[in-house]
């Protein structure tokens, strides 16, 4: 009798000890070939819609494109950082506390898009959630957040142009 209950409550927890789980990509597993400091820009679009990340560090930047629905890498693009990018970045970085900003937006729970901007430096790391730049918290510290977004938005249209 209790060898029976022992094996049926053992069955009960088999599901979940032999489950698979999806690798996912995530600009966390691009942070971990990128020496500090490092700024990330990762992209989650409503209704399936292809989305990307950019993380650029001192001397690489790199560039993924996700398929639609998946976090399944469909184009990757890495490069040399441009001197003039990571300088102006860290110039924006500098006109406020990007660690003090507490924005938590979901813009893609809404259909619309969501980027998560993300500072790693000196052991910290610190992100932020935008859905849109007209937000009160987006416009925080003279608009820090819109800024970097903005510039690593450029960085992204200026490399993917590149490709074509």
């Amino acid at each position: 009798m209790k060898l029976t209950t022992l094996f049926r409550i053992s069955l009960l927890f088999l599901p979940a000890i032999v489950t698979c789980t999806k690798k996912s990509h995530t600009a966390d597993e691009a942070f971990l070939s990128f020496e500090e400091p490092a700024i990330s820009l990762r992209t989650y679009v409503g209704w399936c819609a292809a989305n990307d990340s950019l993380t650029i560090s001192k001397n690489n930047s790199l560039w993924i494109h996700y398929a639609s629905c998946q976090d399944e890498t469909g184009v990757k693009k890495q490069w040399l950082t441009d001197p003039r990018d990571l300088e102006e970045l860290q110039e924006i970085l500098a006109t406020g506390d990007f660690g003090s900003l507490d924005i938590n937006e979901c813009g893609h729970c809404a259909d619309g898009i969501t980027y998560v901007l993300t500072v790693q430096d000196k052991g910290k790391k610190h992100s932020i959630r935008l859905s849109h730049s007209s937000t009160t918290a987006a416009q925080a510290q003279e608009g820090m957040a819109i800024r970097l977004l903005d510039k690593m938005t450029d960085i992204i249209e200026r490399q993917t142009q590149n490709n074509h």
